[in-house]
C-alpha cells in the first residue's frame, strides 16, 4: 500500500481547512492508500505555525510517505509549499488530489 501525505492551505480558512484535509483522507483510505494527515495534529494550545509546521515536516518525513497529495490553493500556502519543496527536494511524488482520485 502506497503512503500519501496531505499538503494545503489551512491557515485563515474556517476551520483550518480541516473538512477537507478529512473529506480527501477518507476518499484517498476508501480506494486503498495509507495516509498521513496533518489536519490530525489538530488545534494545540499555545502553538504558533512554526510548531505546527515542525510537527507537519516530522510527520511527512518519519512516516515511510511515497507521495505528497496536494488540495487547491496550496500554491497560495507558504506551509504547503515547504512541504512540497521538501518532497520534491527528497524526490517524492507530488500530485493533486483531483489527479490521484480520477486514476
Amino acid at each position: 500500500m502506497k503512503t500519501v501525505f496531505i499538503s494545503g492551505p489551512m491557515t485563515g480558512l474556517p476551520d483550518n481547512n480541516y473538512s477537507e484535509f478529512f473529506r480527501v483522507e477518507k476518499l484517498l483510505r476508501d480506494v486503498g492508500y495509507s495516509v498521513v494527515n496533518p489536519a490530525s495534529i489538530g488545534v494545540r494550545d499555545g502553538w504558533e505555525w512554526r510548531d505546527y509546521m515542525t510537527q507537519s515536516l516530522m510527520m511527512l518525513l518519519t512516516r515511510d510517505v511515497d507521495a505528497v497529495v496536494t488540495l487547491d490553493g496550496w500554491e497560495r500556502s507558504k506551509g504547503a509549499s515547504l512541504e512540497v519543496y521538501v518532497a520534491r527536494a527528497l524526490g517524492m511524488d507530488v500530485v493533486s488530489a483531483h489527479e490521484l482520485l480520477r486514476r
